[in-house]
């Protein structure tokens, strides 16, 4: 598959909350490109300023729609340690970059192919621009509603969208089946991790089902979990994620005693996770660091053969000086062998202490060693 950069020569790091269009600058400075337009002429082909109004949409988030000023691409993705290039590649790949209901036609021109979202009015209605007239508007009251209506869609086969509420950090993902999961915070995102990285975790969804239930003055409630979680062994799991403070408050009470109630007719489980369950730094910061070398292009044979002979010789060993010796004596670049140690501790080939923190500046901890897994010589 092919990426958007991958016929410029050099591609520089990325740097930690820089915007989207700062890379760009960036790249035509690595590349010796003077213009924006340089880097589109070369690396988008047909695609052209219907290609730069997606990626101005990338800048402030809204992957489907025009974009305006510098924003927080980076930043989301580096958070959540989610792939760029993945986002890339889905909006290149589609049959169409933009929807048909996602920009407005331009009431003078009659057409929304040269239409970007430039900013905000005062009243928070979105205000557009035609590159091709230089014309700018206003949607009717019609179209903001169909926007809207598509904006808030959710996933295919979950219930309801996750929205923010001020305070969380709302999100979505892909996980190893290639559903699309959704996550209303960051404790939730490190629950999705941990199915990840489960072998036991067949599949799993956010926002599953609304479940009925009637609380204590007889009157109808609904709640929607979180996430419904399917097994290897054929059992079926409901988790959902919470504060330890929320669950002193009666209607959360009763609500996870209807949803226990419901799970147990079903012969589920119901699990509820609390910050007190779920891994705290700097496991966490670990975890979400290994989590985008979890792919097989990272595996390595000889790289596995060669750290399973160091440690069946000697039982614990120093992770950056095994590294180190593995790209001398193998002949290979350090940032490969670093891709492949990933990919075995996030498998669990090789195991290290997840309590201390693993990656500092690109490179491994000095105090971090690993070990062969139990039961194995």
């Amino acid at each position: 598959m092919t990426n958007y950069f991958d016929v410029l020569l050099h591609h520089p790091q990325p740097e930690y909350l820089g915007s989207l269009t700062s890379y760009l600058m960036r790249l035509n400075a690595y590349n010796s490109i003077s213009l924006i337009d340089g880097i589109s002429a070369l690396s988008f082909l047909l695609r052209d300023r219907k290609t730069l109004t997606i990626v101005k949409g990338m800048e402030r988030g809204d992957l489907l729609g025009g974009g305006a000023t510098l924003q927080s691409n980076y930043k989301y993705a580096h958070y959540f340690s989610l792939s760029l290039k993945e986002i890339f590649n889905d909006y290149k790949d589609a049959s169409d970059h933009v929807p048909a209901t996602s920009l407005c036609l331009c009431p003078a021109c009659q057409q929304s192919y040269y239409v970007t979202l430039c900013r905000y009015n005062r009243s928070s209605s979105q205000r557009y621009q035609c590159h091709y007239c230089h014309r700018s508007f206003t949607a009717s009251p019609v179209m903001r509603r169909v926007s809207m209506g598509f904006k808030r869609k959710p996933p295919e086969g979950d219930v309801r969208r996750v929205t923010s509420m001020g305070l969380n950090l709302p999100g979505v993902t892909t996980n190893k089946n290639g559903r699309t999961v959704q996550f209303e915070s960051f404790a939730e995102r490190i629950l999705l991790v941990l199915f990840e990285r489960d072998k036991t975790v067949l599949d799993y969804r956010s926002q599953p089902e609304t479940f009925e239930f009637t609380d204590q003055d007889n009157k109808l409630r609904r709640y929607t979990p979180d996430f419904k979680v399917w097994r290897a062994d054929g059992a079926v799991e409901i988790h959902e994620v919470t504060r330890t403070e929320r669950q002193e408050q009666l209607r959360i009470s009763e609500r996870e005693a209807g949803a226990r109630k419901i799970c147990q007719e079903r012969q589920w489980k119901y699990i509820v996770h609390t910050e007190q369950t779920l891994p705290q730094e700097p496991e966490a910061t670990n975890l979400l660091a290994l989590l985008r070398y979890r792919l097989k292009a990272y595996a390595c044979d000889t790289v596995f053969t060669t750290v399973r002979e160091c440690l069946q010789q000697k039982a614990h060993v120093q992770l950056q000086s095994c590294a180190d010796y593995m790209a001398h004596q193998l002949a290979m670049a350090e940032s490969t062998v670093f891709a492949a140690l990933c990919h075995l501790l996030w498998h669990g080939e090789i195991c290290t202490d997840l309590q201390r923190l693993l990656i500092f500046d690109n490179a491994f901890a000095p105090n971090a060693t690993i070990w062969l897994p139990k039961g194995e010589k």
